[in-house]
């Protein structure tokens, strides 16, 4: 067994579920390997220019929307495997992710290179970039 326990972060987005597809096949079979679906929610006010920006209630539908989506699948790709587990966090993604790593004794970070959030790549730099910079767990960047 390579790897005890595989974090995929998972965000709907084409790129996330390659990454899980990615994470599920380097399991294999049996291994016994722990796999960690996260998704993390962050609805949280914005600084930009100094200036807080609150997304408006429309969004806040929307999002209620993507993450039952975005959780009906973590629980059906984990629910497939012995060792499977969902997890939905609340927070800076980035963040949470790479806390999560360090907390839950993580071996390997599985997560797409590009994911859901342009406008806030844009302006704030990619969840995958930040995971990396942030953490001592070797991480999986999946095109």
């Amino acid at each position: 067994m390579l790897y005890r326990h595989i974090l995929a972060a998972y965000d709907g987005s084409e790129p996330s579920e390659r990454a899980l597809r990615q994470a599920i096949g380097l399991i294999g079979e049996g291994a016994g390997t722990k796999l960690s679906v996260v998704h993390a929610v962050s609805a949280a006010p914005r600084q930009v220019g100094g200036v807080a920006v609150a997304p408006p209630d429309a969004y806040f539908k929307w999002l209620d929307e993507q993450n039952a989506a975005i959780e009906r699948r973590m629980n059906e790709a984990a629910g497939a495997l012995p060792f499977g587990e969902a997890v939905v966090l609340h927070g800076d993604p980035a963040h949470e992710i790479a806390a999560y790593a360090r907390e839950y004794r993580v071996d390997l970070i599985v997560m797409g290179s590009r994911g859901l959030g342009k406008i806030r790549e844009m302006m704030f730099g990619s969840v995958s970039h930040h995971v990396v910079c942030h953490t001592s767990v070797p991480v999986l960047i999946v095109k």
